[in-house]
């Protein structure tokens, strides 16, 4: 089983969702920078939540984001 990474995405220095993400419903030209903590600096930081690595997103100024699109908590199963 692979373990997902936790997600802190932040908008004007504030973060503004924590949690699992599908990368894929964040809009790429609203992307400023991004920052990947992992190990011992990803749990000091940001906690037990955080043992499988963090990504960091910071969002351009004015960009907007819709939350219930980021959330990636279900797996989703297909047959070939």
């Amino acid at each position: 089983m692979t373990q997902k990474p936790y997600w802190v995405i932040f908008l004007n220095n504030k973060p503004v969702y924590k949690g699992s993400a599908d990368p894929k419903a964040l809009n790429p030209n609203d992307i400023e920078a991004i920052n990947v903590l992992k190990d011992s600096t990803a749990v000091i930081k940001y906690g037990k939540v955080a043992q499988y690595g963090v990504i960091e997103v910071r969002l351009k100024d004015g960009a907007k984001l819709d939350t219930n699109k980021l959330k990636a908590d279900t797996i989703r199963l297909f047959k070939n």
